[in-house]
């Protein structure tokens, strides 16, 4: 389990000061509400942080965070039972932070104002008790695209998502301007992760970036950061085909490439672990093949290819 330390104080009942220490976890930034971003400090969340940071192997540890009655949320109906933490990662996989909402089992302790959250396998972070009728927002977990031969892959996926209605991804050459390129609606709430993909057919020639716009169900937008993909002429860069045999723990990969360049590749999972990663791999234009020794169980995974200049995956399903 390693070594574990842990420190907390009280807050004023709009949560401040809130935790800033980049160094030990982050810097929170905001309470807010995640279907209308609305603040929450003063009625849905506790007014407590905790700072908890490990080192040392990876282990599994249930955790209890206590709060004084008067810490507790003032809403109406929240209760112990109501209550569950929440870590803030900062940043998370898509590069902003925000609040990481567990989808672990809690027990609780009214006579003591303890929740305990059990299984916890990420720890480092500033830390808080929200409401579960009104929890904190969560960001995207992954939000990518990559050239697949003319054609742009765009896929993302999320934590948790609360009366989300549907995304929409959009396209710029200027930073200004943006095109609409698909509409996808949200498979619903929940707190377990979820992916989505789709194409844009027909990308621009040169540099073009993508962005993903969040519409809630009372109208309300967020905007993702901006992913950039470029299209050439000069010669092709593309995976052809990966051939993954369940048990064999290894995926063959062919692909043409166009460059003399060193290039990397990864296996990526759906919220953007990287699995297996090999860089410095010696590079010649034409179709070339590896294959790569990776330990995965049933799922969905991305096979990335990248040099100083590109960047082409394809998706798995093992």
């Amino acid at each position: 389990m390693g070594y574990v330390t842990a420190s907390t104080y009280s807050t004023a009942n709009n949560n401040t000061p809130y935790p800033n220490n980049a160094t030990m976890g982050g810097t929170v930034t905001h309470m807010n509400d995640f279907a209308t971003g609305a603040d929450l400090s003063v009625q849905n969340v506790a007014d407590r942080f905790w700072q908890i940071n490990k080192s040392g192997p990876s282990g599994t540890a249930n955790v209890s965070f206590t709060i004084t009655t008067a810490e507790r949320p003032t809403t109406a109906g929240a209760t112990d039972n109501t209550l569950k933490a929440q870590r803030w990662e900062n940043p998370n996989i898509n590069g902003n932070p925000g609040w990481l909402q567990l989808v672990n089992t809690s027990s609780h302790v009214a006579a003591t104002n303890t929740v305990t959250m059990n299984g916890l396998t990420l720890f480092d972070g500033p830390w808080t008790l929200s409401n579960t009728l009104a929890p904190l927002p969560v960001e995207l977990l992954q939000f990518d695209a990559t050239l697949v031969t003319d054609k742009v892959h765009i896929y993302w996926s999320t934590a948790s998502e609360l009366d989300n209605n549907y995304f929409t991804v959009e396209r710029t050459t200027n930073g200004n301007d943006f095109d609409f390129i698909a509409k996808v609606y949200s498979q619903g709430s929940s707190t377990r992760v979820q992916a989505y993909e789709t194409w844009d057919m027909n990308p621009v020639k040169g540099l073009q970036y993508y962005r993903l716009k969040t519409t809630d169900m009372q109208g309300g937008n967020e905007y993702s950061k901006l992913v950039p993909v470029k299209l050439d002429n000069n010669g092709l860069f593309a995976i052809s085909y990966i051939t993954a045999a369940p048990g064999a723990n290894s995926l063959e990969v062919w692909f043409n490439y166009d460059s003399n360049e060193p290039y990397t590749y990864s296996v990526v999972d759906i919220i953007g672990k990287t699995l297996v990663t090999k860089s410095g791999n010696a590079g010649s234009p034409g179709l070339h093949s590896f294959t790569i020794p990776v330990n995965m169980s049933k799922g969905i995974y991305f096979v990335v290819i990248e040099n100083n200049h590109k960047k082409v995956a394809s998706k798995v399903v093992y």
